[in-house]
């Protein structure tokens, strides 16, 4: 049983960054159904969360310098959000080790609201550069 399932809506349009996210999502899957199975959410697998979704913001940050992504600061504000309530849940751990609920539901809003809205609108600035690229090659290639 999945908990999220991938689908076209998730698509940003970049390959890289969509590999990353089908990533995240089966990382998510496999915690939730360890949760399903009774299974305690050990820190290493918190670590690999939080690993894998740091990995991620890098490389969409990356993107986002490489294109002169407009809203850069408010989509890097976003991962900065993310990764301070993950940090606070992963304190947490170590205190109670009772987490599951928080990891999923966080990293389950995250996706729902992140991927789908704000990575969705950075998909879509780079494909308008790439169609504006696009067109200007072809005018430039007509006889004058």
């Amino acid at each position: 049983m999945s908990m999220i399932k991938w689908n076209m809506g998730l698509l940003t349009g970049i390959e890289e960054i969509d590999l990353h996210h089908r990533s995240l999502i089966q990382l998510l899957n496999e915690v939730y159904q360890d949760f399903m199975a009774g299974i305690n959410l050990e820190a290493e697998v918190i670590d690999r969360v939080f690993n894998c979704t740091a990995y991620c913001f890098d490389c969409e940050e990356t993107w986002m310098i490489e294109t002169a992504y407009p809203d850069f600061a408010e989509h890097k504000a976003e991962h900065e959000l993310f990764t301070v309530r993950f940090l606070e849940i992963y304190q947490h751990h170590k205190q109670d080790s009772n987490t599951c609920v928080d990891v999923l539901l966080t990293f389950n809003n995250w996706i729902s609201h992140h991927f789908t809205e704000t990575d969705a609108k950075f998909g879509h600035f780079v494909e308008v550069q790439r169609l504006k690229t696009s067109v200007m090659k072809e005018l430039a290639s007509r006889p004058k």
